[in-house]
């Protein structure tokens, strides 16, 4: 018999062992009610996404907008930068341009989420625009570089040609059967696969195809261009600058490797009727060899 005591009168009827089974089971649940998990703290928030117009300046002013998932986006695109960037991706079937596009008509300005939706999409399309300098990629230097690294056909599994500028690389790499677009020619930066930049790839009708993001430097365009007029001199003097084949990255030592900028083998491997690079190269070891004699 249990009795409380505040009111004495109010008895229950609950032995010894009850009791103590009961008190355990308080006990029990204030030990886990004490070692729960505290409630996890909020997410922070995202960051803002800055965007910058390439055609400005980088004192350009910008402007933040906020979506209504509280996502910041700052861009410093002007309105009609803005508006015909839209139109653009709008005329390549994105609905939701179009529909930004009609609400600008209509109400003549949008709502600060649909200003940062707009100023999100136009950016990105602005990003995927080729620069000026790019648009200076010869057609036929692009066709002329894809027919390089299909040459070697089966005797490479991907064939590449490497250029260097200081400490900044290019790579053109044949990509191969599994790959997204086989038969392409992918340009990068040369870095490993997964943490390098990729600018873009030559398609298979000789057309280029830019990243969204990473633009091709100048130097690297200049190379291209050159290496489809002026293939074995492109490579011939890149390859001075660094001691090493374009082809397979080997350091050179023999005097007609170092003359011609690759070795005898990559010379056999990427020869056409129409650049003959091993007969080229056969001819630069007996030139050097007279040379040597006299």
């Amino acid at each position: 018999m249990v009795t409380t005591a505040e009111n004495p009168a109010f008895k229950i009827n609950i032995d010894e062992q009850e009791l103590s089974e009961l008190c355990k089971g308080i006990a029990l649940a204030c030990v886990r009610s004490a070692a729960a998990p505290a409630p996890a703290a909020a997410a922070a928030p995202a960051p803002p996404i800055y965007f910058t117009d390439p055609d400005e300046t980088p004192a350009k002013k910008t402007r933040t907008f906020k979506t209504s998932q509280g996502e910041h986006v700052i861009s410093s695109l002007s309105d009609d930068k803005c508006i015909a960037a839209l139109q653009r991706k709008g005329s390549g079937g994105h609905a939701f341009s179009k529909t930004l596009l009609e609400k600008k008509d209509r109400f003549g300005s949008w709502t600060q989420a649909q200003a940062a939706w707009a100023h999100k999409l136009a950016n990105e399309q602005v990003a995927q625009a080729p620069t000026q300098k790019e648009k200076e990629l010869e057609r036929a230097s692009l066709i002329a570089l894809l027919a390089l690294l299909k040459v070697p056909g089966g005797k490479l599994k991907q064939p590449s040609i490497v250029f260097e500028n200081g400490d900044s690389m290019l790579r053109l790499q044949l990509a191969g059967a599994r790959s997204k677009k086989p038969g392409s020619v992918n340009v990068t930066d040369g870095g490993e696969y997964g943490k390098n930049t990729w600018y873009g790839r030559i398609d298979q009708a000789g057309g280029w195809e830019a990243a969204r993001t990473s633009k091709l430097p100048v130097w690297a365009i200049d190379i291209m261009n050159g290496l489809a007029k002026d293939p074995a001199g492109t490579i011939r003097d890149n390859s001075k600058l660094t001691g090493r084949c374009c082809f397979c990255r080997r350091k050179l030592d023999q005097p007609a490797a170092v003359s011609m900028g690759m070795g005898l083998q990559c010379a056999q491997n990427f020869s056409t009727p129409a650049l003959d690079l091993e007969r080229s190269w056969k001819d630069e070891e007996k030139r050097l060899r007279e040379q040597n004699k006299n």
